[in-house]
């Protein structure tokens, strides 16, 4: 995002009025003037002109040594050493340094959110957002890695990649002698990437409720400081009153009780979802519509997420390694999930027996199989029902005759892994 930074001449007795106009931020348009330095591009003459500041250093911080590329950055970026906050919000007294920081920040309060996806009517505070997420739908991909030309719709996700995969830099540690403060990096986007030491906040004596203390793991990214937290401990875990399914963040259990208050309900067949987007795909499912096809093999997705997740098969990408064992894994999640074979811990508890388990699908299916007697798989040849997805798969094999066991040694093939067993002691003499 990028703010109008021209030094703000308002008359600071007059009361403070939000302008949508304070704000600038970036747009899709076309981006033709290169800056000859370090070659990130602009859309005008006048932007390059004001960038190449930064290079010169015509407006350089006497503290710090920083270039901006205006005076009215300058004078910004100077109320980081002085403390300065001039700018303060009418309903809950926070204060800020930009005036344009106070206009998204009013939203909160008012709700506002004035920039709408003309694909699935989701709406955003700042349009920088809304241009991000058209990305979901049109598939566009602008950053590029120039290590390995994998391509990104999103800047940040361009730079941990290239933490992840290409460096083994890990600046990020969460150990119990240093604290982090998890608030957004405010780095100057414009600046070529480069990890900085003063990304890690040493320990002071204001709050800090992100406070690592379990384990000595260091980390690539400034957001995985909250999950070994997660990992580590069951009381950061947050249960839906209504279904008691348990979730890591306040904000995942919030999206997921639109679900019980029907907020995204689905016209066609009355199922609730957690957000418009969701419904949007949801609806999908109804209208047969794919829009998203792999280049490879042609297979359609209704969601672009899933076509990201299938085109690792492809790759055969695993760029998330376990620092304990090795083991690698083509989503982040994954490996959060997979840290608790080496740590031991379950977080999720039922609430009838107390037994515990590391996922809460793994409680889930605990529940219905054992405490329930409900049974929401159903056999599409013969109406039979089933409480797991793994108990129905079994069943089908009865009406398809599905064999998914083959002899390693033959040409036979079982529809029972027990049958395999058994044909491998007798046939092949293996297994005694």
């Amino acid at each position: 995002m990028e703010f109008e930074t021209e030094a703000d001449s308002r008359d600071k007795s007059q009361p403070f009025e939000i302008k949508t106009e304070d704000i600038t931020e970036h747009d899709d348009k076309p981006r033709p003037y290169l800056c000859r330095v370090c070659e990130k591009s602009f859309s005008s003459q006048k932007t390059v002109s004001d960038h190449l500041n930064i290079h010169t250093g015509k407006y350089k911080c006497p503290e710090c040594g920083k270039c901006c590329k205006s005076s009215g950055d300058l004078a910004i970026h100077k109320r980081s050493h002085s403390g300065e906050k001039p700018f303060e919000c009418s309903v809950c007294s926070k204060r800020f340094t930009q005036a344009a920081h106070l206009v998204v920040h009013s939203r909160i309060h008012s709700g506002e959110k004035p920039y709408k996806c003309h694909m699935c009517d989701k709406a955003f505070s700042v349009s920088v957002h809304r241009n991000r997420h058209m990305r979901v739908h049109t598939g566009d991909k602008p950053y590029k890695c120039s290590l390995c030309n994998k391509e990104f719709s999103d800047p940040s996700n361009l730079q941990k990649h290239k933490r992840h995969v290409h460096s083994n830099i890990r600046p990020y540690y969460s150990g119990s002698s240093m604290e982090f403060d998890t608030e957004a990096d405010s780095r100057d986007k414009s600046q070529p990437f480069e990890i900085q030491t003063e990304d890690i906040t040493e320990r002071d004596d204001k709050p800090r409720p992100h406070l690592v203390t379990v384990c000595d793991t260091q980390l690539t990214t400034k957001g995985s400081l909250d999950r070994p937290k997660q990992i580590s401990t069951a009381e950061n875990v947050y249960s839906c009153k209504e279904c008691e399914k348990s979730f890591l963040s306040q904000n995942s259990l919030r999206r997921h009780k639109y679900i019980h208050t029907g907020k995204y309900k689905c016209p066609e067949c009355g199922n609730c979802c957690q957000s418009s987007q969701h419904l949007a795909v949801h609806s999908r499912s109804h209208s047969g519509e794919k829009p998203f096809e792999c280049a490879l093999c042609g297979i359609q997705f209704t969601d672009a997420s899933d076509l990201v997740k299938h085109r690792k098969i492809h790759s055969g990408e695993k760029p998330f390694k376990c620092n304990i064992c090795d083991k690698a894994f083509s989503r982040s999640n994954y490996i959060y999930t997979h840290m608790r074979v080496h740590t031991g811990e379950k977080p999720y508890k039922c609430s009838l027996c107390n037994k515990s388990f590391s996922t809460s699908s793994h409680l889930q299916a605990h529940k219905r199989y054992l405490h329930s007697n409900v049974r929401p798989y159903l056999c599409p040849y013969c109406g039979k029902t089933f409480k797991t997805n793994v108990e129905l798969k079994r069943h089908v094999r009865i009406h398809t005759g599905a064999k998914p066991y083959s002899c390693r040694h033959c040409s036979e093939c079982f529809t029972w892994h027990y049958q395999l067993e058994t044909h491998l002691l007798k046939s092949h003499n293996e297994g005694t």
